[in-house]
């Protein structure tokens, strides 16, 4: 048996300097106790490389697991989770988060443990296991993902479960319940009352200065609302799903690409297609223009051309190839950043991430790797880098943050229940967002502060709106207000409708939000002048 475990929110909480915590196992004659430990500045226990080990449990029985908290020779049971280990849904082994229950009187606090259920010796992270609830066979690493995204009859909540659903069901049947989910009919009501409950709550509060709040509060919702984008046109020439979109400052053109290899150039002031090149054998899966090396355009691919290609961003001749993670692992991340001192030793860096779990550095002149390094267990999907910040998104459900210049990773911040597919800065908060929310963390402490249940990426953040696409309904685009620098104020205030398959990227250029889909069609969305919205 296996614990690891997090989350202990200190907001509110009784929990003070000095307290120890210890975890119990109790399964009858089967009694094991962790040695106790004190608790850190950020109230966590049993990280990464803290683990307690427990032998000898038996799966017949339920097994009752407790966190404990000793204060100047107190103890008390702070949380507590009793499982039942014949329910797990893996017949080698199983390994999953569980939210623990907390005692009354414990304050605020959030712990959740990571069990793992290890019928026979532990096995090795790549042995294959089977599926007991589809039957599939998976690689132990990819167990947690193929829950938590693909398996069809693994049971997941109701999206609308935080306004009071209760359905709980297979993941083959969610659609068919949300066709007929009374919350499902009535989604858009719901939310945006939902999200002003805070406001109108406060008002009610303090009823002298309701009308002035009130008023202020509906006139900066007007300003947003018109600050909307609205639908501009359709470019139309791919012939299969468009995987990234990206703008060229310096010539003005819209950059599209696509999963059969192709790369398209545009002028957004009408639908002409200025130039079309096959850029790799296989599909592109990423592009990349920066001011850091602003004559040039990268595109990553994959198999069987899984390079970076460095191409001449005004004739869009190939310059060099690179060769990217090797062994057919598709380069799916590029980003740039100017990083060293005000000397002459500051250097413009080219990262790259890919499906074999490694981000590498480059130099751009001459194609070779400066650096590279493995952290994530699965395959790297997105990074970022800016102001000194590196930092990359995993199907192993974590984000990472690596040292610009040596690659060595500094933090891990775990988003358990959902893959980290792409990753934007607003101000401090680090966005992350998956297959069905949003996380949003505090980037200096390295606390979570908000999830967006029901928005999924990609992302695009510009004139203080934040774009993401809708859990449910991914060909639809969120528009969030995010002008206010507390993200609990954030809220949906409008939905771009318009592509007929998932949305796939996005982009802002030129006061114009570029979004590509696997409909195979870049929509643009014309955002209004300011000068306008002033009048």
């Amino acid at each position: 048996m296996l614990l690891r475990g997090d989350g202990l929110a200190p907001a509110e909480s009784k929990v003070a300097e000095g307290v120890q915590c210890q975890i119990v196992f109790d399964q009858g004659e089967n009694h094991f106790e962790s040695p106790w430990r004190p608790l850190g500045e950020k109230m966590m226990w049993g990280t990464r490389d803290e683990e307690f080990y427990c032998g000898e449990v038996d799966p017949r029985l339920r097994l009752k697991i407790y966190l404990c908290y000793e204060s100047k020779g107190n103890i008390d049971r702070a949380a507590y989770s009793v499982l039942n280990l014949t329910t797990f849904p893996y017949m080698q082994m199983y390994e999953d988060w569980h939210v623990m229950d907390v005692n009354a009187g414990m304050g605020n606090i959030q712990p959740r443990l990571r069990l793992g259920l290890f019928r026979g010796p532990k096995p090795d992270p790549h042995d294959i296991i089977t599926c007991t609830l589809c039957g599939l066979e998976v690689p132990r690493q990819f167990q947690a993902p193929h829950l938590s995204v693909s398996c069809p009859k693994y049971y997941v909540p109701c999206p609308h479960e935080r306004v009071g659903c209760t359905w709980k069901g297979p993941r083959q049947a969610h659609d068919a319940h949300l066709e007929g989910c009374a919350f499902e009919e009535l989604r858009e009501s719901i939310y945006a009352t939902a999200s002003d409950i805070r406001g109108v709550q406060a008002l009610l509060i303090d009823g002298s200065r309701a009308d002035a709040s009130t008023n202020a509060k509906a006139g900066e919702m007007s300003y947003i609302h018109a600050a909307v984008p609205t639908f501009l046109r359709v470019l139309r020439g791919h012939k299969r799903p468009v995987t990234s979109v990206t703008g060229i400052k310096t010539s003005g053109q819209l950059i599209s690409s696509d999963s059969q290899g192709y790369v398209m150039s545009w002028i957004l002031e009408d639908e002409r297609e200025l130039d079309s090149y096959r850029a790799h054998q296989g599909e592109v899966s990423c592009l990349l223009w920066s001011e850091s090396f602003s004559s040039y355009i990268f595109t990553g691919g994959a198999y069987p051309d899984d390079t970076i290609k460095v191409w001449d961003s005004s004739d869009f001749s190939l310059e060099r190839k690179m060769l990217g993670g090797g062994q057919n692992f598709a380069i799916n991340s590029l980003a740039s950043m100017r990083y060293g001192s005000i000397d002459a030793d500051e250097l413009d860096y080219l990262y790259s991430v890919d499906d074999s779990a490694s981000i590498r550095s480059w130099d751009v002149q001459t194609g070779a790797c400066i650096a590279s390094a493995s952290g994530h267990e699965l395959g790297i999907k997105t990074i970022v880098a800016s102001d000194g910040r590196l930092v990359t998104g995993s199907l192993d459900m974590s984000v990472r943050i690596w040292d610009p210049a040596t690659l060595e990773c500094l933090a891990t911040l775990d988003c358990l229940g959902d893959s980290v597919m792409d990753i934007i800065f607003i101000g401090k908060w680090l966005l992350a967002a998956g297959t069905h929310s949003v996380r949003i963390w505090d980037f200096p402490s390295r606390q979570l502060y908000r999830v967006l249940d029901g928005s999924r990426w990609p992302l695009c953040f510009a004139d203080g709106m934040l774009f993401c696409s809708q859990y449910d309904v991914p060909q639809n685009i969120q528009v969030w207000t995010a002008i206010e620098e507390d993200p609990s104020k954030w809220k949906v205030v409008d939905v771009l409708k318009g592509h007929s398959s998932e949305v796939t990227c996005m982009a802002w250029f030129q006061q114009t939000l570029a979004t590509g889909s696997t409909d195979k069609t870049v929509r643009l969305w014309r955002a209004p002048s300011k000068d306008s919205l002033v009048g």
